[in-house]
């Protein structure tokens, strides 16, 4: 895993020396939203672990030409994962929910598959760093109280993103639809008293770009 993590690293920093001269003349702002479902990888829990639904989004900048780029975003998403306990009692219900807010900056190269006027597919990749900003834990069912785990939870997550998506021209910009993919690398738990703790993380996200040349 850290091979790749650093590999990304690398791929990110080469394509972004290439767009350089280029990079005034093509820079590229624009934002997008949508909905995220995420859970987490814990080999050593045997409950039913599954996805957390929520809303993300934010803005992004790009700088490049000749169909290869950079790209740089900020994101407000949510991560986690509801876990259910298997109980013989039918009335007992203790399922649990793990929220945890993050500011995620991926740093991706974007290779446009096309130079369509109207419509032009492409996929981007990298790595992707979250920056906690809260964190809370609570019963799934039943009760809406819910504790702060921020003490439990490592403050920077690390992963690889993975995006495919279209772009298609409208007005003085185009318009984005995309599927992403997280898959956390870092073990975001402080204590290993669960065992390895990792985000995964999907999203479906529309936005809007817009050439600032």
């Amino acid at each position: 895993m850290m091979k790749l993590f650093m590999a990304g690293i690398c791929c990110a920093a080469s394509a972004l020396a290439l767009a350089a001269p280029s990079a005034l003349a093509a820079q590229t702002i624009g934002f997008k939203g949508g909905y995220t479902a995420s859970t987490q990888k814990w080999p050593s829990n045997t409950n039913q672990i599954t996805a957390q639904a929520g809303l993300g989004g934010g803005g992004f900048i790009r700088f490049g030409a000749m169909g290869i780029s950079v790209q740089a975003e900020a994101l407000a998403l949510t991560k986690g994962s509801e876990e259910k306990h298997e109980s013989a009692d039918p009335n007992v219900h203790l399922d649990r929910d793990v929220k945890i807010g993050y500011i995620e900056v991926p740093i991706l190269v974007r290779l446009a598959l096309g130079h369509a006027i109207v419509f032009s597919p492409y996929v981007m990749a990298g790595p992707a760093f979250g920056f906690k900003t809260s964190c809370s834990a609570g019963l799934a069912e039943g009760s809406s109280a819910r504790s702060d785990c921020g003490s439990t939870i490592k403050t920077v997550d690390t992963g690889m993103a993975g995006v495919a998506g279209i772009e298609l021209a409208a007005g003085p910009g185009s318009l984005l639809l995309e599927g992403r993919y997280t898959y956390g690398l870092t073990d975001v738990a402080k204590t290993n008293a669960t065992g390895s703790i990792k985000n995964r993380s999907a999203a479906v996200m529309a936005g809007y770009a817009i050439g600032l040349h």
